[in-house]
């Protein structure tokens, strides 16, 4: 699902690692895209935090599987995600707004 408004997102590389921010671009149950200044790196591992439709994902373990920069030098990074729980959450909260949006 491409996001039709921004998800904010808060993210880190671990328990005592700098807090980063940015949005989702676009959402799906077993991953995302994400827009942030914070550099990232190709096969990193981030925990990602956001709120969907009243629900709560908090340090979402998230893989990053692909990055480049955009031309307002942000970075840009599909990210996949690791916890089989969130992609099950994800999925019924996103085909819920799929039914919805018909």
């Amino acid at each position: 699902m491409k996001a039709s408004y921004y998800i904010p997102v808060r993210f880190s590389r671990g328990e005592d690692s700098e807090e980063g921010w940015g949005r989702l671009l676009g959402l799906h149950g077993s991953g995302a895209k994400l827009l942030t200044r914070m550099s990232l790196h190709p096969k990193e591992e981030i925990f990602i935090s956001f709120l969907l439709e009243g629900t709560s994902f908090e340090s979402v373990r998230s893989r990053v599987s692909r990055l480049e920069k955009d031309g307002d030098d942000y970075w840009v990074g599909e990210l996949q995600f690791v916890g089989m729980k969130e992609r099950v959450d994800l999925n019924r909260i996103l085909t819920d707004l799929s039914m919805r949006q018909r």
